[in-house]
């Protein structure tokens, strides 16, 4: 089930969308800044995962190069494309597209997933570590059970299955995690009770 809501909440997401500008969403302050930090913060434990820390290195800045040039290349194609346009029409769909590409580049969903983990999951130091992301990572695989089990009586299963799955999001999560059942009034009986026999 691990493997289940990899495929579900991670892979199929990311096969949505294919732009190297996505590259960009690695080294967005918002997502390097507390990356680094949590792999620094590893690399500080007994395990000294500090391989881990080199290698993050070197893939956020591959990452920075491919996103950059793939930037400057859509965005030199955009301006020429936006003078060449022939009506205003033209060159409001060419800023709008290129501005569609740009908004992409950062997974808000997954970002907005990340930071309830770190809430829920995480301690007071809003670091998930390696105790703590497996935690989240087995309440994702038995959230993708309890899924699967509650299609049993719908048909096709996979299609309603696969359906309800890329459906979940943040709101559901929280749907799922509070409880919000009013609490019930306490009986005042005997209060009164002892109040007519004083």
């Amino acid at each position: 089930w691990h493997c289940v809501a990899t495929i579900l909440w991670d892979i199929l997401p990311d096969l949505g969308s294919f732009s190297a500008m996505r590259s960009l969403h690695y080294v967005t302050p918002k997502i390097f800044v507390p990356s680094l930090m949590a792999k620094v913060r590893s690399a500080r434990e007994p395990t000294h995962e500090v391989h881990k820390l080199l290698l993050y290195l070197l893939w956020t800045t591959c990452c920075g190069l491919v996103g950059m040039e793939a930037f400057m290349i859509k965005f030199i194609m955009a301006s020429e494309r936006h003078r060449a346009a022939q009506t205003f029409f033209d060159a409001i769909i060419i800023a709008v597209a290129f501005l569609n590409q740009m908004l992409g580049v950062v997974n808000v969903d997954k970002f907005a997933q990340r930071r309830l983990f770190i809430f829920v999951f995480g301690n007071e130091d809003s670091h998930l570590n390696t105790e703590e992301a497996m935690k989240a990572q087995t309440w994702m695989a038995m959230l993708a059970m309890k899924m699967w089990h509650a299609t049993e009586d719908l048909k096709p299963r996979v299609l309603w299955f696969v359906a309800t799955g890329l459906a979940y999001s943040d709101n559901d999560f929280q749907q799922l995690t509070l409880d919000a059942k009013p609490e019930k009034p306490k009986s005042q009986s005997g209060g009164f009770t002892n109040i007519a026999t004083a």
